[in-house]
């Protein structure tokens, strides 16, 4: 389970195009939560996630993709990700991914 919240972090943090010889890789979650169109921003983050990890991970089950924006500045968000493997289904691991600070924990 550490190693795959290791590969998503990667994945997730890793802007498509940056890969070299691989410029599908990566999602665009940066430019999303940075962005200035608020339009249901939560489910098109949530959308992103969902098809890079399909895509790129697809041993690992999304439980739940939960993501929080402040109410002052919507580039300030937390994105919650429970997931387990396919292999064990019964053990879940979190993962936190802060844009307010870009710290990821």
């Amino acid at each position: 389970l550490e190693q795959a919240r290791s590969n998503i972090k990667n994945l997730l943090l890793t802007n498509k195009g940056e890969r070299l010889g691989n410029p599908t890789f990566g999602t665009n979650l940066l430019s999303l939560v940075f962005s200035q169109e608020n339009t249901d921003l939560e489910a098109r983050v949530e959308e992103e996630i969902r098809a890079a990890m399909s895509e790129f991970l697809p041993f690992i089950n999304i439980v739940n993709i939960e993501t929080n924006f402040s109410d002052e500045n919507m580039s300030t968000a937390i994105v919650n990700l429970r997931f387990t493997l396919n292999v064990d289904v019964t053990s879940e691991e979190n993962l936190t991914l802060d844009f307010s600070n870009y710290n990821i924990g």
